[in-house]
């Protein structure tokens, strides 16, 4: 891999959000899985119904409490764990998995009909307004009518445009 390219995709907004929230939501998933407030409510000398309302309420209030510091902690940390990911996928002991990876990703892409792989219909005619739209509201200056015309110029209809007769 080209480690700019890995570095310009992986340092991008969009993966420093993925990786906040996935950060985010295992660290609150561990939390409850460990179920750390229920086994030290179930330590305490507490009555069953009143127990079950205690952890209720501790899980709730524990989320509103570390919710913002995780979120703080997460937002230095994105950056060391971006940082990690480009070690990974840099690294040479990763080399021939991420090259399997990318064998299973360009059979994917061929296995799929051609047609699958091209926009819409509506969303080549949105391109084509746009593009009409762009072209209408653009202003002609000399010297853009006089390059156009010297490009057609050089155009060879009969042959580089072949008409069926």
């Amino acid at each position: 891999y080209d480690p700019e390219a890995v570095q310009a995709f992986l340092n991008t907004p969009a993966v420093d959000k993925m990786i906040a929230g996935v950060l985010y939501e295992g660290i609150f998933e561990f939390i409850q899985a460990v179920d750390i407030i229920g086994n030290v409510v179930n330590k305490l000398p507490v009555i069953g119904p009143v127990r079950k309302v205690i952890v209720v309420e501790f899980k709730k209030n524990l989320q509103n409490a570390l919710g913002p510091q995780v979120q703080s902690f997460l937002r230095t940390f994105n950056r060391v764990a971006i940082g990690m990911m480009i070690d990974f996928v840099l690294s040479e002991e990763n080399k021939r998995a991420f090259s399997q990876s990318n064998r299973k990703l360009v059979q994917s892409i061929l296995d799929r009909p051609a047609n699958s792989l091209l926009p819409s219909d509506s969303t080549i005619r949105d391109i084509k307004d746009s593009a009409w739209k762009a072209i209408k509201e653009t202003p002609l200056d000399d010297q853009l009518v006089d390059s156009l015309y010297e490009s057609l110029q050089k155009i060879n209809f009969e042959e580089d445009l072949p008409m069926d007769e």
